[in-house]
């Protein structure tokens, strides 16, 4: 049995918004935390990146100005289709601490939540909120209730440690997770698409491809061989009495061209 790459270009035409479906409601749809470094820039020349920039090299730790300040924002959300609660993330009952954010080569000066979803409490991000604190180069953030594409952004300040000289700063890594979530339940690292996620796009590509690729070259249906026909003229084959047709014409007849089978 042959197949044409027009069926072929049916059935992914089919199955794709299936598998499409699939994962966005089914896979992706479970408990999901991601999170987005909107902003992570060191401030080194204050001349060259304009007056405002000043008052972060006026800042002062235990009395001191800072060294090498920089400033990193970042976007907790929930990526999935099912709301994460307290008891979702995964983590020690006992421990108020649901997200932690690390800096390696910088310590946290200072951090603070600049905008959150509306339905996310604000209870949780006032001062001295349990499991809302810095220590060194770590921000803490608690067991925030996340409905469906709901999020915050966390906006930090920091300044260099002492004996880290390298000129750039590795990413800040996220630690986090939830129960029965997708991959293991830990938190990744997220992308904004305006249209589809990347897998559905791949999945559309591949569609579009194989919709434009040229012809196949299998052979199509295999079709009847047409049957033999006389030329014009005289009948001069020999048929036994009992046949009525001779050289696709009727019998005994001298002249006229053989009847072919689609004049039949």
């Amino acid at each position: 049995m042959s197949l044409s790459w027009g069926s072929v270009a049916a059935v992914l035409g089919l199955a794709v918004p299936v598998v499409a479906a699939l994962w966005e409601f089914v896979l992706a749809g479970r408990k999901r935390l991601g999170y987005r470094v909107q902003l992570d820039t060191t401030i080194r020349d204050s001349a060259a990146s304009g007056p405002a920039t000043t008052v972060l090299q006026r800042m002062q730790w235990d009395g001191t100005n800072l060294r090498d300040p920089s400033v990193v924002l970042l976007r907790i959300e929930n990526a999935g289709w099912s709301p994460v609660v307290a008891g979702d993330y995964v983590a020690p009952a006992s421990d108020p601490v649901g997200i932690r954010i690390a800096f390696p080569g910088r310590r946290v000066v200072g951090m603070t939540v600049t905008e959150r979803s509306p339905q996310v409490p604000p209870s949780f991000f006032v001062p001295g909120a349990e499991g809302f604190e810095t220590t060194g180069r770590e921000v803490k953030l608690p067991k925030v209730i996340l409905n469906r594409r709901a999020h915050y952004k966390v906006l930090a300040v920091l300044d260099r440690e002492e004996g880290f000289t390298e000129p750039e700063f590795p990413e800040p890594e996220v630690t986090a997770g939830v129960v029965g979530g997708v991959r293991g339940g830990n938190i990744k690292k997220t992308a904004y698409y305006p249209f589809a996620s990347r897998q559905v796009r791949w999945l559309l590509a591949s569609l579009i491809l194989v919709s434009t690729s040229p012809p196949s070259p299998w052979p199509g249906p295999t079709t009847r061989p047409r049957r033999w026909t006389a030329p014009p003229g005289p009948c001069t084959c020999r048929v036994p009495r009992p046949s009525r047709r001779c050289c696709g014409r009727p019998r005994g007849s001298t002249s006229g061209p053989a009847r072919t089978p689609a004049s039949r």
